[in-house]
């Protein structure tokens, strides 16, 4: 299904980067939407009550320190349903831990690419227990 978002100039940053090394490393280029989908079947492999949210929400990352000309990047993103029912799923979950009334897609968009980047680069996403 194709879904418009507007999503954050990280999120932007981490999509433009897989990309890029998914073509440097695969030799062949993938979408967005592939990219967003494999970030979000790659969280919800864990259970999503261990992941420390508020880490990963506050955690700095060195790719924000790229220069981006858009602080808002307007696409559309082409999900599977199964990819858009787990982003709903998050969105309620996040509600929930961040005592928040509402969490736009977007923002679990980001959340879910962040965690996905920051485990892939080694960086903890997990409580401690």
């Amino acid at each position: 299904m194709r879904v418009q978002m507007s999503l954050s100039a990280l999120s932007q940053i981490i999509l433009k980067n897989e990309k890029q090394n998914y073509l440097q490393n695969e030799g062949a280029s993938i979408t967005y939407g592939y990219i967003t989908g494999s970030a979000i079947k790659d969280i919800f492999k864990h259970d999503i009550n261990k992941i420390d949210w508020l880490h990963v929400k506050t955690c700095k990352l060195e790719v924000e320190n790229e220069i981006i000309e858009d602080k808002e990047f307007s696409t559309i993103l082409n999900l599977e349903n199964s990819v858009l029912e787990k982003i709903t799923e998050l969105q309620v979950f996040l509600k929930t831990y961040f005592g928040a009334k509402r969490i736009h897609r977007a923002f679990a968009v980001k959340l879910a690419l962040k965690a996905d980047y920051m485990k892939r680069n080694s960086i903890n996403i997990f409580k401690e227990d």
